[in-house]
């Protein structure tokens, strides 16, 4: 019972983080600033970051039901959407470390002078590309790497998890640093951002608990 039920949690926190990132896409194309940020004066979730939490949303549901034994097209579905992430995160992190810019948020939305206020204009927090790298090597490891699986997939989200708990923590307090806002290095998390971290990392936590659990009771 308790595996059934940390399954089904792990995929409602999948569905809720794909839909709430279709939401803030939704919020960047009609402009509605309220939903890509909550509060006027806090940063806007990027919009290239919206798009990949639809795809972490989407693989972490997959993972879901790798760990359920019902496959299906989810072997195919979570590497994609892995390497997807990877692509995409991987770009802005070299990108971060290169000093160039990619252009990819601003391909798809041009920034208002509000969002280019951040560091680097239309980045990603450093903290979200750290943890979408970390999400995307756990689905890759649930599909081609069984042994061992439970501890990178808990290890994976509690890192993920304490990621995005102390940007939330830094919202809280007002503190620049805990909301990773480091000048020439990070942008400011959106705190939306750091709350679909948390529910993105504990699903993973999650389903490593039930991974051991399955393991256990096959002894």
């Amino acid at each position: 019972m308790l595996i059934m039920k940390n399954i089904k949690v792990a995929k409602i926190l999948a569905i809720a983080v794909a839909l709430i990132g279709v939401l803030v896409v939704f919020g960047w194309i009609m402009d509605i600033q309220v939903i890509k940020s909550i509060l006027l004066q806090w940063i806007p979730m990027r919009f290239i970051t919206a798009v990949t939490f639809i795809f972490g949303g989407i693989s972490l549901y997959h993972i879901a039901k790798i760990i359920e034994k019902d496959e299906g097209i989810s072997s195919a579905v979570v590497p994609l959407m892995s390497i997807i992430i990877l692509l995409i995160m991987g770009i802005f992190l070299v990108s971060i470390f290169s000093g160039s810019k990619t252009g990819i948020d601003g391909f798809f939305i041009k920034e208002t002078p509000r969002e280019i206020e951040a560091f680097p204009p239309g980045f990603p927090s450093t903290g979200v590309i750290i943890s979408f790298i970390i999400f995307s090597i756990a689905g890759m490891a649930t599909v081609f790497s069984q042994k061992n699986i439970k501890i990178y997939l808990r290890l994976s989200g509690w890192i993920m998890t304490a990621i995005g708990g102390v940007g939330v923590i830094g919202y809280i307090i007002g503190s620049d640093i805990l909301t990773y806002n480091i000048p020439g290095f990070s942008s400011t998390i959106a705190f939306l951002a750091a709350v679909l971290i948390v529910l993105l990392g504990y699903g993973l936590v999650l389903l490593g608990k039930e991974k051991e659990a399955e393991m256990i009771q096959s002894l």
